[in-house]
């Protein structure tokens, strides 16, 4: 399980080709809480904030908001494989 409680995710980005994905956070098969806190300004090919696969993920009195993806999920990309 990976929470963020009261934090600033921000100014981040991934740069690995095809599996570009999760500019801030990245999660596969996991669980991940976000709390109170700002996920901003990040990058990646799909996800820009966030990426999850296969994962729960919880997103409570936080913000999302400025981060780009080049192909899906500018804030956040949740899928199922």
């Amino acid at each position: 399980m990976l929470t963020f409680d009261h934090s600033v995710i921000s100014g981040n980005s991934t740069d690995n080709g095809a599996d570009d994905h999760g500019g801030a956070i990245y999660s596969f098969y996991g669980t991940v809480n976000v709390l109170h806190s700002t996920v901003s300004d990040n990058s990646a090919r799909q996800g820009g904030g966030i990426y999850t696969s296969q994962a729960s993920l919880t997103v409570d009195d936080s913000t999302v908001s400025g981060n780009y993806a080049d192909l899906v999920g500018g804030g956040i990309r949740a899928g199922v494989y």
